[in-house]
C-alpha cells in the first residue's frame, strides 16, 4: 500500500500483523546418561518415614540425610524436615541419620513386608569441647542451606530463612546477591532484578513455591529524546521484579544453576525459587515495626511493618499462616553518565586507537517516594502420607518520582534542561493449589497455579528546556567528564525555553493459568543400585498485553494553532510568553532554589544550574491533553501543529500476545557407591499468536 501522508496525520490506518508460529522442535537433554530402569526389587522390602528434628527446639532439619546401614538405599528430607524411604529391605535394620552442624545418630527398625514403619529422629546439635560456643540463628540457618545444597542433585545455592530475617536487606533481590554467582541490577540504588552468571534477568526463571512468576514488564524510560517523544517506545521484558517481595514473606530462596528435564527450558542463565513460610505447630504472631533516616535529604519519614499470624487446627491437621507488610522509604539519588564520540578516523601512533571526545554529560537528580504493601495466606491440610496446600500471595510497589536532567551536548553546543515525573504502579499475584501424596509404590505431585502482573504508568508528564550555546571552548581529546565543568557558561533562565511537552502513558498486563503434574516411581536392584523414574509435564494458557500512549506538542510561534496554544497557556497559568524567542523562559517555571543550589556529587560534574517546578509543567500537559480543539490541528507544510494524539501516537507500541505451552519429560536417578547419575529428555511445544500495528507515515510510505 503506498499513501504517503504527513506525520500530523498520524498513520494511513492501522496494519494488523497477525504471526501465527508453531514450534515443535524445542527439547533439552540434561548432562549425563538416561538411565530407565524398571526393575523392581527383587528381595521383600517395605517403606520408612518420618521426620528428622532439632531436638532443642523442634524445628524441622531441611535435607537431613537418612541412609540404610549396609545398603546404598537412602533419601534426604524435605524442606520441613519429612523424609521417606522405599525399597528398604524387611527385616531388622538400621538408620543412620546425619546433618551437618549436629551429632549423628543410628537408630534400629523392623521393616515388615510390603509394609510402612514411621520413624521420627530428634537430632541434638554437635558440641564443641573445651570453649564456649554461641551459636546464632543465622548461623543455624546456613548450616540447613549447606544441608540443602549438598542434598540437591542440581547446582544450587540457598538462603535460609533465618539468613533473610537477620541481615538488612530491603527485598528479595538484595537477599539472593549474597549468594556466589549472583549478581543484581539496580533501580534507584535498590536491588530489582537478578543476573546469574552473567545472563540478563529475562534470561532466568523467577517461582514461588514452584510457580513461575508474570513478568512485570519495565517502565524504567532510558534516556528522552524527541523520538522517544514522538514514539513513547520503551521496551517490555520477561524479567521479574524482586523489589515487589518483602523478604519477610520469605522461608528460604535457592538459585538452581543447572538444569535437569523437570525444569522449564527457558531459564538459560538459572532458576530462582522461594519457598514461602506455614504454620508451625501451636499458635504465633509476630509484630515488627522499624523506621529508618536517608542522610541525603536529611528524611526521616522511612518506616516498616510487618505482621503474621499462624496457628493450626484440628490435631495440627489444618494450617494456617497469615502475612501482612507495609512500608514507605525514598529512594533519592544523584547520578551522573557520559557518552563519548570518535574524534577521528585518524588512529593515534602513541596509543594505537582512535582519539574520543565527550560528546555529552547528563547530571540527574532522582526524587522517589516508594510504598510497597503485600500479603500471604498460605492454608494446608496434612493427609496421611501427603499435604494439601493452597499458596495466595499478592504485593504492590507504587513508586512516586521527579527526574531532573540537566544535560550538557558538547558536540552540538546546547544544553538541555529535562523534566519528567510519574507514578508507577507494580502489582503481582501468585495463588496456587497444590496436592502431594505418597503411594506405596509411586509419589504424586499435582499443581494447579495463577499467576498475574501489572505495570501501570498514567499520564507522566515530560518537559524539556533548551539553552542554545554556551558550551564554548575547546574540548581537549581523552577528556575525562569532572574536567568539563570550566566549559560551561549559563545564560541563566530567561535565555533558556521550553521547546517540548508530552504526557507518556504505559500499561502492562500478563495473566498465566498453568497446570502440571508430576508422578516419581522408586527403583532399586538389590541394595547397592536405588533411584527413581520420574515422569510428568506442564501446560500454561498466557496472555500479554502493552497499551501505550505518548501524545506532544512542540511549543513555538509559527502558526495559528502554535499562537492559539501560546496564549491559552498565558491566560490559564499566569506565565509570561517571550514573543521575542517565540518560547516561554524557564524563569517561568522555577523549582524549589534546594534543587538546583545544593551541590550536585560534591561539585565533581559541575553545578546542576536550573531545575524546574514540574506541577506547572504537568498541568499545562494534563490541559492540552484535554482541550480538544489543540488536537489534530497542524499548522502548516513544516507541521508545526497543536497536541500530536493520532494513532501513531496510540497505537504505534500496542500490542496483544497469547501463548499456549505444553511440555513432557522422563528422567531418572540413579545412585551408586561413589557415583549419582541423573539424566533424562524433555520436549517442549510453543504455539503463539502475535497481533500489532505496523505504522505508515511519510518517513515509511511502504509496507
Amino acid at each position: 500500500m503506498n499513501n504517503p501522508l504527513s506525520l500530523d496525520a498520524a498513520v494511513v490506518c492501522p496494519i494488523i500483523n497477525h504471526r501465527y508460529l508453531r514450534s515443535a522442535n524445542k527439547a533439552i537433554l540434561t548432562v549425563g546418561i538416561a538411565f530407565f530402569v524398571l526393575a523392581q526389587s527383587l528381595l521383600a522390602s517395605g517403606t520408612i518415614r518420618g521426620k528428622v528434628f532439632d531436638d532443642v527446639t523442634t524445628e524441622g532439619l531441611p535435607a537431613a540425610n537418612v541412609a540404610i546401614q549396609g545398603t546404598n538405599i537412602g533419601a534426604a528430607a524435605d524442606v520441613d524436615g519429612n523424609y521417606r524411604i522405599t525399597n528398604v529391605p524387611s527385616g531388622d535394620q538400621t538408620l543412620i541419620i546425619s546433618y551437618i552442624g549436629y551429632v549423628s545418630l543410628s537408630v534400629d527398625v523392623t521393616i515388615p513386608e510390603e509394609g510402612t514403619v514411621i520413624q521420627d529422629v530428634g537430632l541434638r546439635p554437635d558440641v564443641v569441647q573445651g570453649r564456649e560456643v554461641n551459636v546464632t540463628a543465622q548461623a543455624r540457618g546456613q548450616i540447613q542451606a549447606i544441608n540443602q545444597q549438598l542434598a540437591s542433585d542440581k547446582i544450587s545455592s540457598i538462603v535460609s530463612e533465618a539468613r533473610i530475617q537477620e541481615l538488612p536487606d530491603f527485598n528479595a533481590a538484595q537477599a539472593l546477591s549474597r549468594l556466589p554467582g549472583i549478581s543484581t541490577l539496580e533501580s534507584s540504588g535498590e536491588a530489582n532484578k537478578v543476573v546469574i552468571r552473567g545472563l540478563a534477568p529475562q534470561y532466568n526463571t523467577v517461582s514461588v513455591e514452584g510457580v513461575k512468576l508474570a513478568s512485570t514488564g519495565n517502565t524504567q524510560m532510558g534516556v528522552v529524546s524527541l523520538n522517544w517523544i514522538t514514539s513513547g517506545k520503551i521496551d517490555n521484558d520477561r524479567s521479574v521484579d524482586l523489589s515487589l517481595v518483602s523478604p519477610y514473606m520469605i522461608k528460604t530462596i535457592a538459585v538452581y544453576k543447572s538444569l535437569t528435564p523437570d525444569m522449564n527450558a527457558n531459564s538459560l542463565g538459572g532458576t530462582v525459587n522461594m519457598e514461602l513460610r506455614e504454620a508451625p505447630p501451636e499458635m504465633h504472631y509476630d509484630v515488627l515495626a522499624q523506621s529508618g533516616y536517608t542522610a541525603k535529604t536529611g528524611n526521616y519519614d522511612n518506616w516498616r511493618t510487618v505482621a503474621s499470624f499462624s496457628q493450626r487446627f484440628l490435631d495440627e491437621q489444618v494450617g494456617v499462616y497469615l502475612l501482612g507488610n507495609a512500608e514507605e522509604y525514598d529512594r533519592d539519588a544523584d547520578n551522573m553518565s557520559a557518552q563519548y564520540s570518535i574524534y577521528s578516523s585518524v588512529i593515534d601512533t602513541t596509543t594505537g586507537y582512535r582519539p574520543i571526545k565527550v560528546r555529552e554529560v547528563a547530571l540527574n537528580r532522582h526524587l522517589e517516594t516508594r510504598k510497597r504493601y503485600g500479603g500471604n495466606l498460605i492454608l494446608d491440610y496434612r493427609l496421611p502420607s501427603g499435604s494439601i496446600k493452597s499458596v495466595n500471595m499478592y504485593t504492590r510497589l507504587t513508586s512516586d518520582y521527579t527526574d531532573h536532567h540537566t544535560v550538557l551536548a558538547y558536540l552540538t553546543n546546547v544544553m538541555d534542561f529535562r523534566i519528567r515525573q510519574g507514578v508507577k504502579t507494580t502489582d503481582l499475584s501468585v495463588n496456587s493449589l497444590a496436592f502431594k501424596y505418597d503411594l506405596s509404590r509411586v509419589g504424586v505431585d499435582l499443581k494447579y497455579a495463577q499467576t498475574t502482573s501489572k505495570n501501570n504508568l498514567p499520564q507522566s508528564p515530560y518537559s524539556r528546556l533548551r539553552q542554545t550555546g554556551g558550551l564554548g571552548g575547546t574540548i581537549p581529546v581523552d577528556t575525562p567528564p569532572d574536567s568539563l565543568k570550566k566549559n560551561v557558561d549559563w545564560y541563566g533562565p530567561e535565555e533558556t525555553l521550553l521547546s517540548n511537552i508530552s504526557l507518556f502513558s504505559s500499561l502492562y498486563t500478563e495473566e498465566r493459568q498453568s497446570l502440571s503434574a508430576d508422578f516419581k516411581f522408586p527403583i532399586g536392584i538389590g541394595v547397592n543400585l536405588v533411584g527413581y523414574i520420574k515422569i510428568g509435564g506442564q501446560y500454561h494458557d498466557q496472555r500479554n498485553t502493552n497499551d501505550q500512549e505518548s501524545p506532544y506538542a512542540a511549543i513555538g510561534t509559527g502558526s495559528d494553532i502554535q499562537d492559539d496554544i501560546a496564549e491559552a497557556i498565558v491566560q490559564l497559568f499566569h506565565v509570561q510568553y517571550d514573543s521575542a524567542y517565540g518560547r516561554f523562559p524557564a524563569s517561568q517555571f522555577m523549582g524549589e532554589p534546594i534543587l538546583w543550589t545544593d551541590p550536585f556529587l560534591d561539585d565533581r560534574f559541575g553545578t546542576f544550574y536550573w531545575a524546574g517546578d514540574p506541577e506547572i509543567l504537568k498541568n499545562i500537559a494534563k490541559f492540552l491533553h484535554n482541550t480538544p480543539e489543540f488536537v489534530g490541528r497542524t499548522g502548516g507544510p513544516e507541521n508545526t501543529g497543536g497536541w500530536f494524539n493520532g494513532l501513531f501516537q496510540q497505537l504505534a507500541n500496542d500490542y496483544e500476545y497469547s501463548e499456549q505451552y505444553t511440555a513432557g519429560y522422563v528422567m531418572s536417578e540413579l545412585s551408586l557407591p561413589r557415583l549419582q547419575l541423573v539424566g533424562g529428555a524433555r520436549y517442549e511445544k510453543v504455539e503463539m499468536e502475535y497481533t500489532a500495528y505496523n505504522m505508515v507515515d511519510t518517513r515509511s510510505p511502504e509496507i
